[in-house]
Formats: C-alpha cells, structure tokens, sequence
C-alpha cells in the first residue's frame, strides 16, 4: 500500500468470562468510574492478558490494556440504573421525545406489580384521549 498507512486489525470482542471479571470490579469500585491508572484495573488488565482465552491479539499493545479495561467498565455506566448519569439521561430523553411531540406516560413499577390491570385500564384511557386530540389527528394525517 503506497502512500496510506495500513490499518491494525481490531482485537477480540470481549468474551463472557472477561465480562463478568470487568463486571466485578465495577461492582466492587461502588459502581464508580475508575480511571487507567487505577491499580485494580491495571491488576485486572494484567488478568485478562494472562487468561489463555485468546489466541489472536492483532494488537498486542492495545489488547486488554489499562486503558481499555477502564473504557469497558465506564460502558457499564449506562446500564446501571442506580447511575447519576442513567436518571439524567431518562430526563433529556424525555424532553427529547417531548420536543417532538411525543406523550410520554410514566408506569411505575410498584403500581404495575401492585394492580397491573388499573395500569392498563389508565395507559388504555390516556391512549383514548390522545386519539380524540385534533392536535394528534392533524399529525397523523400530514
């Protein structure tokens, strides 16, 4: 390849015993995003280079590294619902779909498993009520 520099193959996906090592630590840091330098993920990197669960590291120096097992366990951040950043994004969310018109209606959990059938006698009612909207219709129609 004249005049372009040849692009590095990618490394593995993670594999399930990775994820679950990755998981545990995210666990056991309270759920906080630990940074590269850190010594459990330095530790964990240091793990996961020594598993025998990959043969082919296209990029040795990149493979597992401090930096990416701390990428890997800041990704676990928008799965955790009990996050900061999970509930701000369900608000900006909200406003989102709001600012394009659509009707955001909450169902709480302990309502559902309390009386899940007057949950979707309301959700039912509120359904009814925005198709009678002509503010709905005139969406609908264009």
């Amino acid at each position: 390849m004249t005049g372009q520099t040849e692009k590095k193959k990618r490394n593995p996906p993670w594999k399930r015993d990775e994820l679950i090592l990755a998981l545990d630590l995210y666990f056991r840091g309270n759920n906080k995003n630990l940074d590269s330098n850190h010594k459990d993920v330095i530790k964990l990197s240091e793990i996961l280079n020594s598993l025998p669960i990959h043969n082919d590291r296209p990029d040795k120096e990149r493979f597992r590294n401090p930096n990416g097992v701390s990428m890997k366990i800041s990704n676990s951040l928008r799965f955790d619902p009990n996050s900061a950043n999970a509930k701000e994004r369900d608000v900006y969310r909200q406003r989102f779909l709001e600012s394009r018109g659509w009707t955001i209606e909450r169902i709480w959990s302990r309502n559902w498993w309390k009386n899940s059938s007057t949950e979707i006698e309301r959700i039912d009612q509120k359904v009814k009520e925005l198709s009678k909207s002509e503010v709905l219709r005139e969406k609908v129609v264009k």
